[in-house]
Formats: structure tokens, sequence, C-alpha cells
């Protein structure tokens, strides 16, 4: 009777161990996947000092999170979703890393018309900010696919210009802390003086603060 029992909790602890080692492979190599779809008022700006334009920006995609820490969270903007400004997709795909403790990532790409040239994109960990190099044209105004208008910074969420430097200057400490590069976003739209980081656009009288706020 005793073998009997002993026998049976050895039959139900391997079932348990079994059951046990299949929840946490699967935790370990199936990460948890979540639709992502978030709208924020953005703005374009400008390296020549002209007029920013506001924008309407969209970012969707797929998050997948690892549970167990084992690997890298990681936003999938796929070849349907992705970023959008006004509508329109800047980016023809982009997947962007992110490690655990660092409140941006960044992540430059390579389109397949390779004389456009790299184009950066950098996303907060939060999913709360997007800045990120697009092209623009003027005279359709509107944004274009990269490399097939005038080079501008996206920046969003911004409502004004002040949001705008807020938004650069968080991201650019952040960036200087891990030495990441940070000349794609800051030059020539800021500097950095005595009195901390300003955005240009700020110090020009004939662009007060505020003026081109969205209604």
């Amino acid at each position: 009777m005793k073998k009997k029992k002993i026998f049976t909790f050895a039959i139900i602890l391997a079932v348990v161990l079994l059951i046990a080692a299949g929840v946490v492979r699967y935790l370990w190599t199936v990460p948890a996947e979540s639709a992502v779809d978030k709208t924020y008022s953005g703005w374009l700006m400008f390296p020549d000092g002209r007029e920013p334009v506001s924008c309407q920006v969209r970012l969707a995609g797929t998050y997948y999170h690892y549970r167990l820490g084992n690997d890298m969270d990681r936003l999938d903007g796929g070849y349907e979703s992705g970023l959008f400004v006004d509508g329109v997709r800047p980016f023809e795909y982009f997947l962007i890393y992110f490690r655990e403790g660092e409140d941006y990532e960044a992540v430059s790409i390579l389109h397949s018309n390779v004389d456009s040239g790299l184009q950066n994109m950098a996303v907060s960990n939060a999913l709360d900010m997007v800045v990120a190099e697009v092209s623009y044209d003027t005279q359709r105004e509107k944004v274009v696919p990269w490399g097939s208008g005038d080079k501008c910074l996206l920046v969003a969420p911004a409502d004004n210009l002040e949001e705008v430097e807020y938004q650069i200057s968080r991201m650019s400490a952040d960036f200087q802390e891990n030495d990441w590069d940070t000349e794609w976003f800051e030059y020539p739209f800021i500097h950095t003086g005595a009195g901390g980081t300003r955005l240009l656009l700020l110090d020009d009288p004939s662009v007060p603060a505020g003026r081109h706020a969205l209604k």
C-alpha cells in the first residue's frame, strides 16, 4: 500500500514538473503580443528655419514582450502598419528593440533606394514619444517617401515650440548619457549653452513661442 502511494505521488510529481517545464518553455520562447495604435499631434521642424508644420501622427504595429526577460522587447511596424504622418508612411518598414532600463531606443533604416541614405527614428520605451527624420514636399505640402523631398524632423507629441524643445532636450540628455549619436536630431535645431539646451527657433524673435500651436 505504501509503495503504491509513493508510486502515485511520483507520477503526480512527474506530471506537475512536465507541465511546469512546458509553461516555462512557452514563456521563454513565445513573447506576449499586443497591438499598438497610438495617435499624437506633432510638428515638422525644418533645418533652414522655415515655419514648422503641424501634423497628425499615428504609431501602429505589434509589440512583443518577453515575460521572463530573456530577450529584448520589440515593436514591429510591419509593412502595412508603422508610422503615419498625416496618413503617409515615411518608413518602408521598421523594427525597434527595447533594452530594459533605457528610456529611448533608436534605429537607423537603410531603404531599398540606398541613394537616399540612412533614415533615423527614435521611440520612447513607453511609446509616448516619436522623433524621426522624414522627407517633406513643400509644393504638395505633405510628407513623401524618404529622399524625395526636403529633410525635416518629426517631433511628437508636440503642440508648440516649447513642447518640441522639451521632447528633444530630454531625449538628447538620455542619448548623451549613453554615448549615442545626437547630431541627426539636434543639428541644426538646438544648441547647448550656459543656459542649457535651447531650441534655436525659440531664440528667434521673429518666431514667437506658441505662435504655431495647434488649435
